[in-house]
């Protein structure tokens, strides 16, 4: 990415350079993870259940270039440097500071994994993907032919009069397919090329495990207490987008092509057999403010 796109991603000309120091002057927090996602796998749930113990983070999407310039002038930021630099202050619970990033936002944002890391190299990771992914790709296909991608932004009606809308195509959902393919190998490559070793999370398994015990999982694996009375509202304001349409166009592409998806799947099966259950419970093993991985080992360092 050339400067100039830096230029128009953190050109903030009225930032107040008074405000931003004010920010800077607050601590840094103590623990930093990331949670690397690829769309459409239950990201949002979990900033929601994450979000509301306010000990272990609000780790949303502070890296996405969508929403990277209107941040960036919240905070006053002018660089990616203050920007990194303040968003961990301002976001920040309990000393814990949590994010969560595709792959494209690494490149859009940072250039490349190299850069992250001089900035994040120390963060404890978690890698959050979809078991079923021929149910994903129809997701992100409805999302993107219909306009909605939270049931949190719109009425019962409308998700039906979407729903109404959303047609079986075949091609759409092979497009995607490559396209979260394609996503979990750069992210996969990621970690072999810095040796590290994430925690590894489904949305089938989180969603299947409840809020609370997803948040009793993270705050062991981060090494954060939690507050005596966690808030035991709604498990949360979410609802799943996806209907019995979701399910019969997944099945329909199955069949139509078995040996596509039978490669897929056999691609997967180490990364689905390496996944993490928090129904399991457990303490990890991560130290306090300490990543798990070690950090690579630069040619020649």
């Amino acid at each position: 990415m050339g400067a100039a796109m830096w230029d128009d991603i953190f050109r903030n000309p009225e930032a107040d350079a008074a405000a931003l120091r004010r920010l800077l002057r607050r601590p840094p927090p103590q623990i930093v993870y990331a949670v690397h996602f690829t769309p459409r796998s239950g990201s949002s749930w979990l900033t929601e259940v994450l979000s509301r113990s306010q000990a272990l983070g609000a780790p949303g999407e502070a890296f996405n270039p969508a929403f990277v310039p209107q941040i960036a002038r919240a905070l006053n930021a002018t660089s990616r440097e203050e920007y990194v630099a303040a968003i961990q202050r301002r976001r920040a619970r309990g000393g814990v500071f949590g994010f969560e990033a595709t792959g494209h936002d690494v490149k859009a944002v940072f250039g490349s994994y190299d850069t992250f890391h001089t900035y994040f190299g120390q963060a404890i990771d978690f890698w959050l993907l979809r078991e079923d992914i021929v149910l994903q790709a129809v997701s992100l296909f409805k999302m993107a032919a219909v306009r909605v991608s939270h049931s949190t932004q719109v009425t019962e009606g409308a998700l039906d009069e979407a729903d109404s809308r959303f047609a079986y195509d075949a091609r759409q959902i092979e497009r995607w397919i490559t396209h979260l393919m394609a996503a979990e190998r750069r992210t996969e490559a990621h970690f072999a090329d810095w040796k590290r070793r994430p925690w590894r999370l489904s949305y089938e398994r989180i969603t299947a495990a409840g809020a609370a015990a997803v948040e009793a999982w993270f705050a062991d694996r981060l090494g954060v207490t939690l507050p005596a009375a966690v808030p035991e509202a709604a498990e949360t304001g979410h609802r799943q987008l996806r209907t019995d349409k979701n399910t019969e166009f997944a099945d329909r592409y199955r069949a139509e092509n078995p040996e596509l998806v039978a490669a897929i799947t056999a691609e997967r099966q180490p990364r689905i057999a390496a996944l993490d259950d928090p129904r399991c419970g457990g303490p990890g093993v991560a130290p306090r403010g300490a990543a798990r991985p070690a950090r690579r080992l630069r040619p020649g360092g």
